[in-house]
């Protein structure tokens, strides 16, 4: 069953504006345990065919963790972003010259 998810997460400035931006998404359920459910995966990682690229991040991938502890399974599909410098470049240092 295709979805559409719309995330937040919180952004590391760390390095701007040459970061990777790490987004974690976990899923799982709240009501069956780990032995009652079969999350399955259908590659390694998303499938993008809808996704739109911006001039500002570049998608590095999204790959799956799959954890079982406790009788708990969930998947944990995290996003890498990198930011395209050139933006920064175009946007901030230009104009001051």
């Amino acid at each position: 069953m295709p979805v559409t998810i719309k995330s937040t997460c919180r952004v590391n400035i760390a390095d701007y504006p040459f970061d990777v931006q790490r987004c974690p998404l976990k899923f799982g359920s709240w009501t069956y345990k780990g032995s009652e459910l079969n999350l399955t995966k259908y590659a390694d990682t998303a499938i993008l065919i809808n996704y739109e690229s911006n001039g500002e991040w570049h998608l590095v991938g999204v790959p799956c963790e799959r954890h079982e502890v406790y009788l708990v399974l969930h998947e944990i599909w995290v996003c890498l972003i990198r930011q395209l410098p050139k933006y920064f470049f175009i946007i901030v240092t230009i104009p001051i010259k």
